[in-house]
């Protein structure tokens, strides 16, 4: 099993971590001997806990929600009410209802979503700077991505939705009992 979490509320990131060692406890350490997770916050992206100071112990509720979803996940689901993510988002949600269903954002960095649009005319077919400027303006007008429109052009539309600039990488987890070992040269 391994679980990364990272959530990020304006200038505050909690990330969350457990590897399949993490799960079934160290047993050749003093430090996390039971199943533990690893917990790490920064502020302003400079750290304030670290991952290493922390192995926070699972509950009995954990480790039974853990074996339902290894054993039974057909009957059993564990979801975030109002928090899902963004890999939950990409995965129950259609590419096309994302594309139908977005506003823009005039601040791109501010984006949890974001559309690459790529227009292929047909055999011969050509599109001139008016017809995409039109195109712009009309989503500007209707508040609409440009993607949402890209048809009107004709020819063949592909669009790519990938996880915007808003949304946080995992967090890694680096150094730790492994990188020790690493270090000492033969």
């Amino acid at each position: 099993m391994k679980l990364a979490l990272t959530i990020q509320h304006k200038n505050l990131e909690w990330s969350f971590s457990c590897s399949n060692s993490d799960y079934t406890g160290h047993s050749n350490g003093a430090y996390g001997i039971t199943p533990h997770y690893h917990f790490q916050m920064r502020i302003d992206k400079k750290p304030f806990i670290k991952y290493k100071d922390f192995h926070v112990p699972f509950s009995e509720e954990d480790i039974f929600k853990f074996y339902m979803l290894d054993n039974h996940s057909d009957i059993f689901a564990n979801n975030f009410l109002y928090g899902e993510g963004i890999q939950e988002l990409f995965e129950n949600i259609e590419p096309e209802d994302l594309v139908r269903y977005s506003k823009p954002t005039n601040k791109n960095e501010e984006s949890t979503i974001h559309f690459s649009t790529i227009v292929t005319g047909n055999d011969g077919q050509t599109f001139r700077g008016e017809d995409i400027a039109n195109l712009i303006e009309e989503a500007k007008e209707k508040n609409v991505p440009i993607s949402s429109l890209a048809h009107k052009l004709g020819g063949s539309v592909m669009i790519n939705v990938t996880p915007g600039p808003k949304v946080p990488e995992p967090a890694e987890r680096k150094g730790g009992r492994g990188s020790k070992s690493k270090k000492k040269k033969s």
